[in-house]
């Protein structure tokens, strides 16, 4: 949400359009890595739960994109979507 909320921002900045899309997006995704270091720090030492954050981060980034692409791919599975023909030619 970082990476798209900046690109966001950076396009509307270009343009000059509404930055607050980007800002908002980009701020959510500060909260959430800020929530995933404070429950590292909270159930670790501090030490440990900065340096194991630094190798989530990564780890959920690539997990995240796979995840969309799955998601993707199963509600095109479960839509159960048939094919159309067109029946009457002209």
């Amino acid at each position: 949400m970082i990476f798209f909320g900046y690109r966001l921002y950076i396009t509307a900045l270009a343009k000059q359009g509404d930055i607050l899309n980007g800002i908002i997006i980009l701020l959510i995704g500060v909260a959430l890595v800020a929530t995933v270091v404070y429950f590292n720090v909270k159930n670790t030492s501090l030490q440990d739960g900065l340096g194991l954050s630094l190798l989530q981060a990564p780890i959920y980034s690539v997990l995240a994109v796979l995840a969309l692409f799955v998601l993707i791919a199963m509600i095109a599975f479960f839509s159960e979507t048939k094919p159309v023909y067109h029946i009457n030619d002209d």
